[in-house]
């Protein structure tokens, strides 16, 4: 079997793939996310050669889960402190990729706000530090401010 020539099993509705006929491959990749995709993509690259590999995910569609929502905002406070690492590590590609990559920018200015109640302020204060730890630009806002901002918390 070639890597261009892929078998695909489906899935039942009560639990895991059906039984399928034995087949062997070079590389078995289990997760279709963008870590599991990319390396396949990488290790296919690597080769040299046209390896069959089988890049396994058990959801409907690679990339549902935690790519699916860090693909919508890229930020370095998010996540664990790996997490976080790896993003701040991912910053300058994003920022100026290589040439001939995109025509488009990556990334573009966004905001988050992080509400609090009465009586959470220090809540707001450690995530306000945390934040400003990983350089993250922060702005604190009174309740009159947010309101203007963001009428529909009213």
């Amino acid at each position: 079997m070639s890597a261009t020539q892929p078998r695909t099993a489906t899935e039942t509705e009560t639990g895991p793939c059906r039984s399928t006929p034995n087949y062997d491959y070079d590389i078995v990749v289990i997760g279709a996310g963008i870590a599991g995709a990319s390396l396949a993509h990488a290790l296919l690259d690597a080769t040299g050669s046209t390896p069959s590999l089988l890049l396994l995910e058990r959801e409907a569609q690679p990339g549902l889960h935690s790519t699916g929502r860090s693909a919508a905002m890229f930020m370095a406070s998010y996540g664990p402190p790996q997490a976080r690492a790896l993003t701040r590590a991912s910053r300058a590609f994003y920022e100026q990729p290589p040439p001939g990559f995109t025509e488009t920018p990556i990334l573009s200015p966004r905001g988050a706000l992080y509400p609090g109640w009465h009586g959470q302020e220090h809540l707001l204060d450690a995530t306000e530090a945390s934040l400003r730890a990983t350089g993250t630009a922060i702005e604190r806002l009174d309740a009159a401010a947010t309101l203007r901002r963001v009428p529909a918390l009213r």
